[in-house]
């Protein structure tokens, strides 16, 4: 190896251990919010703060069963027709910008992150 490979390396090295850092232990300071859509429109939004579980219906006794505990979100259960049940297997999100999707049930569920800033103005 030759002194430019070194040095690529070692910056490799530092971006990812970087980015592992920033993704998993300096979370934003804003408000976390789970935002549920079906049929592409609005249907609930919840705080990921409180611990709950509900179901959204469907024609025929059909629902998605949806639980928010320790600032995760996850589906639990579904009953509608959906072979692969794929949202169920996506497991637990807690970040921003996270999604769970269930297409059969053309159900979106994601979770949204409100700034908090002190900052009334910027001007240039």
């Amino acid at each position: 190896m030759k002194k430019g490979d070194i040095f690529i390396l070692g910056l490799l090295i530092v971006a990812i251990i970087s980015w592992f850092v920033m993704d998993n232990f300096l979370s934003g300071s804003g408000n976390k919010q789970v935002v549920i859509q079906v049929n592409g429109e609005h249907y609930q939004t919840l705080t990921l703060e409180n611990d709950q579980r509900f179901k959204i219906t469907y024609p025929e006794n059909k629902y998605i069963e949806i639980a928010i505990k320790n600032k995760n979100v996850w589906v639990v259960d579904e009953t509608v027709d959906c072979p692969r049940k794929i949202c169920v297997k996506t497991g637990k999100i807690s970040k921003a910008g996270q999604s769970i999707v269930c297409l059969p049930n053309k159900a979106v569920i994601y979770i949204k992150e409100e700034q908090v800033s002190n900052v009334d103005e910027v001007v240039f």
